[in-house]
């Protein structure tokens, strides 16, 4: 989906938040993808935070994070650099979210019977190209969490 005009900007927020404000200009995507996964939002929440499960799943390397509002990312590049981006809203179990350069990502968590429903943000300055790459992420994320 195309986000109409609109770059984005890390403003202070409240209640936990640093919300993405959009403002004029003609560079931002929107990635968004709702997928019910097969766990508990209890057992979810450290898929997103801790790197050892996090690596499991996602297409980039997570090296650290300091798990708070205001804190850091730290990824490895494919080309053996680090990228560091910024926790800007970490609301537990419901809301997560980091820049990384010029990109953010958000994880919304929402209750569901035996299961969590997932709404994921992507919003970059690259195409929605990339929402194949997410797609393939979440259904990797599925598989690691499905029961065995």
């Amino acid at each position: 989906m195309r986000a109409a005009s609109a770059a984005l900007v890390v403003q202070s927020g409240h209640m936990g938040t640093q919300d993405p404000v959009l403002v004029p200009t003609d560079e931002v995507e929107v990635t968004r993808i709702d997928r019910i996964l097969p766990m508990r939002l209890e057992g979810l929440w450290s898929y997103f935070t801790e790197p050892s499960r996090f690596n499991l799943w996602f297409p980039r390397h997570l090296v650290a994070v300091d798990a708070q509002l205001g804190g850091a990312v730290e990824f490895t590049t494919a080309i053996g650099g680090h990228e560091v981006g910024q926790v800007i809203a970490f609301d537990v179990p419901q809301m997560y979210a980091f820049t990384l350069g010029q990109e953010q990502f958000r994880f919304e968590t929402h209750p569901e019977p035996a299961a969590t429903l997932l709404v994921f943000r992507h919003f970059s300055l690259l195409t929605d190209a990339d929402r194949p790459r997410w797609e393939a992420a979440l259904d990797k994320l599925e598989r690691v969490l499905a029961p065995r």
